[in-house]
Order: C-alpha cells, then sequence, then structure tokens
C-alpha cells in the first residue's frame, strides 16, 4: 500500500515517523477540541503535547505496516502544509470478514465544502482495491446529526442503535450502527 494518494482536490496520506510534523497534528487537534471532543473519547491527560502525538503517530504507522490500521491526514492540494482533516480505518479484519470500522474529522473551517465526502468515499475506494475490504462499519452518537446525515449521502445504510455501546465522557452512551457494502 502507498502512503499518498490524491483525489480531485486533495491529497490523502499516512504520515510516516519521518515525514510527520507533530506540531502540525498538534494544532489540528487543538484548533478543533470543541467540536471533536463531544464526540469522541475522553482525552488522555497529555493528548495535547507534541510527545504524545509523536507517540500516536509512531504507534498508527507500526499499526499500518502490519495491516491494522489505515490512517489518512487530509491535506488540499493548493496548501499541502495544512491538515484540513483525517479519515481512519481500524479494526480491520481480513481472512471471513473483510470488514473494518471508519472513523473521520475535519477542521471546522472546512465543513459544508464536500470535502468529507471527497476524502472518505476516496479512501474507502483504496481500502477495497488494496486491502479487499467489504464492509465498513461506522458508529455514531445519534446526537451528531451533521455526521449521520454525511454517512447517509454517501450511501451508508442504519443497521440500528447499539445500546450502551462506548464508555466515554462518565458514562454509557448508545451509537447508529452504519454500514456500507463495497462490492
Amino acid at each position: 500500500m502507498n502512503t499518498l494518494y490524491e483525489t480531485d482536490r486533495l491529497y490523502l496520506q499516512v504520515l510516516t515517523p519521518t515525514e510527520a510534523n507533530t506540531k502540525k497534528v498538534l494544532k489540528f487537534y487543538d484548533d478543533n477540541r470543541e467540536v471533536f471532543e463531544p464526540y469522541e473519547l475522553d482525552r488522555h491527560p497529555h493528548f495535547y503535547s507534541v510527545g504524545y502525538q509523536l507517540a500516536v503517530l509512531q504507534t498508527e504507522y507500526n499499526m499500518f505496516v502490519h495491516g491494522d490500521t489505515v490512517r489518512f491526514f487530509i491535506f488540499e492540494k493548493n496548501d499541502p502544509e495544512f491538515i484540513v482533516g483525517t479519515v481512519a480505518f481500524h479494526e480491520i479484519k481480513k481472512s471471513f470478514y473483510h470488514s473494518c470500522d471508519i472513523g473521520y474529522k475535519l477542521d471546522k473551517h472546512f465543513w459544508h465544502f464536500g470535502y468529507a465526502t471527497e476524502a472518505i468515499s476516496g479512501s474507502m475506494f483504496i481500502m477495497h482495491d488494496e486491502y479487499s475490504m467489504h464492509r465498513v462499519n461506522a458508529y455514531v452518537i445519534p446526537e451528531n446529526v451533521n455526521s449521520l446525515k454525511l454517512l447517509a449521502r454517501l450511501g451508508f445504510q442504519d443497521e440500528g442503535l447499539v445500546r450502551d455501546f462506548v464508555f466515554m465522557h462518565g458514562k454509557w452512551q448508545d451509537h447508529r450502527h452504519l454500514t456500507f457494502l463495497l462490492n
């Protein structure tokens, strides 16, 4: 698998430890803290530090090499130094399943311009073509209406409510389970 791909307007890149600018990654997360945190697991106390982000990037790259996780950082072609977002595939199961889970984030200044649609669509084709994925699962907190609408526009089908699915923010939270079949 390559580490750099292109869509019409975007670069999708797996950051290698030597390419990773942890300050840019940290800035991406810090600038979007208030819009990301309500929908994600509680952050480690050192999450917003360069050292923590470097450790995460190194771990994710090792998982990428082993075929367990793929995180694409999203860059605009006309500004390839600024992180627009990420699309990640984890829980990659091969053999009989050929399935994975998806997660994504987009910088709040790039919402409603089609970047998430373009990045998710492009990355799912990569997962189909290079990882032979058949099924992509998404789990979304019901209150995250924008994400649910995005996935519906992309063709994800609602499989129902998964009760007490994830422990976050001090309590068990339900999630909508959506799937997309890559044929």
